[in-house]
């Protein structure tokens, strides 16, 4: 778990630096690349910084720009591993579980309808939820940067 943890974070490390990169650029009075631009679309889509149609219509003339910048910027820096790999711990049972063992779901993320594993005993009323089987590590990190309930967090860790 550890080294998905390690790689997360350098790869977490990596676009923020890419994101300081356009905040100088903004700064210096230049325009971000327009390649540059669509990564910053997707950010401001994952992080949940923007609604699709505005992070689509993210452009140069935005004056929020800056604002968009900044705001990925908080939301997007490292998770501690030791936090991390405590989760995962305990969400998987120590790697034990069902949902673990058959789809690589170490933190127990739910995915509503369509794709994921159905728990044995799945509450109807509360729809089709099932545990989501994914690269895990990836989801863990865009959650707790993205989501509402993680901002007390990221405030901490900010």
């Amino acid at each position: 778990m550890l080294p998905l943890v390690l790689r997360a974070n350098t790869m977490v490390l990596a676009r923020h630096e890419d994101l300081l990169d356009l905040q100088a650029l903004l700064d210096a009075g230049e325009a971000i690349p327009e390649e540059e631009m669509e990564g910053l679309r997707t950010a401001a889509l994952l992080l949940r910084i923007r609604n699709l149609d505005d992070a689509v219509n993210l452009a140069q003339s935005s004056g929020d720009l800056a604002e968009v910048i900044e705001e990925a910027l908080y939301k997007l820096d490292v998770i501690p591993s030791g936090l991390a790999m405590g989760q995962a711990a305990y969400e998987s049972g120590y790697g034990t579980s069902r949902f673990t063992i058959e789809g690589n779901a170490l933190f127990g993320q739910w995915a509503f309808g369509g794709e994921g594993l159905v728990p044995e005993q799945q509450r109807e009323e509360l729809g089709d939820r099932r545990i989501a089987s994914f690269d895990s590590v990836r989801g863990y990190f865009l959650n707790l940067m993205s989501h509402p309930a993680y901002e007390d967090f990221r405030r901490i860790r900010a």
